[in-house]
């Protein structure tokens, strides 16, 4: 068969290019001259209609949910928001909360304390920080509500709930953290990679910090082995403990002798770094792509297999280690005291503000339901 363009009818040479949308027949090929002047023109203008047109059904959905009563006292609500996270986070809020205003039929500047706490019920928080953060846009929402005058009840019943409160969170949500070391363990072994096992320990003992800086700067100088500690330069040359499954996957690399033999290379003393035969500091965007690949590979590997209702990531890794950490200081001492969550807090790196400090210990609280109580 003749290789001829199916626009100019030119003798086209090797395979020849798709011609659709324009011509949508089987088999049909037209040359790159053509392919350029007229496909490629043709399919961006194809392209920018389907968007249109998702984008106007789009618009529509969203201007009949506006259009019902009390959604226009929220869109100016939100108009008036300089914080575009905040903004944001108010209208998923508002989105959510949607199903148990049109059960009830009440707009949420219209809700008593009794709505408030069962709207507080049904968006379910996932955990102590998310329930606060939760109460106060509510409670901004109905304060901005009172100066507009769109409140009948002066009074904002937000006001009367207290955020750290834990009978607000789901149950089924409390299975959130890692119940000890053992079990953290558990689900290391079935990780290959040693940085990736390294990696997970120096989370559970306490290094994150703002963008991972700590994991990113931890280096071969700054561990102890004889007193099992590492010094974190993030924060002021801070020394804390480690665990001993650290230093049976530390020992194990071969860098720790690299700096004998090649004293003067400053990288090749960075703990974490983005490949195992490479000498080059770990950036903190590959570092993120890093640590979530293998938490999706703890979640497929282990706790999905065990039925957990959470999945996990580095965050509550870390935290899991703080609150295995308080849970142990309380079998030790008995009744906690402010001074010890502050102790604790300080290892971890944690804000040790009063308000915090309070969040962490009825935080622990659910921690400690759920897996010793």
């Amino acid at each position: 068969m003749e290789k001829l363009c199916c626009f100019c009818g030119v003798k086209y040479e090797g395979m020849g290019y798709d011609p659709a949308p324009i011509d949508m027949d089987e088999g049909r090929r037209c040359c790159s001259e053509c392919y350029k002047i007229v496909v490629v023109p043709a399919r961006a203008r194809f392209r920018l209609r389907q968007r249109q047109e998702k984008v106007d059904v789009i618009g529509d959905e969203k201007s009949k949910f506006y259009n019902r009563p009390g959604e226009q006292n929220k869109e100016w609500f939100l108009s008036e928001l300089t914080d575009k996270i905040k903004q944001k986070q108010c209208r998923n809020l508002f989105i959510r909360a949607t199903l148990r205003e049109e059960e009830i039929d009440k707009d949420i500047l219209d809700f008593n304390l009794r709505d408030c706490e069962e709207l507080l019920k049904h968006l379910s928080p996932p955990s102590i920080n998310s329930q606060h953060s939760y109460i106060s846009h509510f409670r901004c929402y109905i304060n901005w509500g009172i100066e507009k005058n769109k409140v009948a009840n002066m009074r904002n019943p937000w006001d009367n709930i207290d955020a750290t409160d834990t009978t607000y969170i789901k149950a089924t949500r409390k299975r959130k953290y890692i119940k000890n070391i053992d079990e953290l363990n558990e689900a290391v072994d079935t990780l290959d990679r040693k940085y990736d096992r390294l990696t997970i320990y120096m989370l559970y003992c306490g290094l994150l910090g703002k963008k991972c800086i700590e994991l990113i700067n931890a280096k071969d100088e700054d561990v102890n082995i004889e007193n099992k500690t590492i010094k974190i330069t993030a924060r002021n040359n801070q020394v804390i403990p480690l665990c001993d499954e650290f230093f049976v996957e530390y020992k194990s690399f071969a860098y720790n002798n690299y700096k004998e033999k090649n004293p003067i290379d400053e990288n090749s003393r960075y703990l974490i770094k983005p490949f195992e035969n490479t000498l080059r500091k770990i950036d903190t965007p590959v570092l993120y792509g890093t640590i979530m690949n293998i938490v999706k590979k703890l979640n497929k590997n282990y706790f999905e297999l065990k039925e957990y209702q959470s999945s996990y990531n580095a965050t509550t890794i870390w935290k899991s280690g703080m609150f295995y950490n308080i849970f142990l200081l309380e079998k030790e001492k008995g009744e906690l005291s402010k001074e010890d969550y502050d102790s604790i807090a300080f290892r971890y790196g944690f804000s040790r503000t009063i308000v915090r400090l309070q969040l962490l210990a009825k935080e622990y609280k659910i921690y400690r339901e759920a897996f010793w109580e």
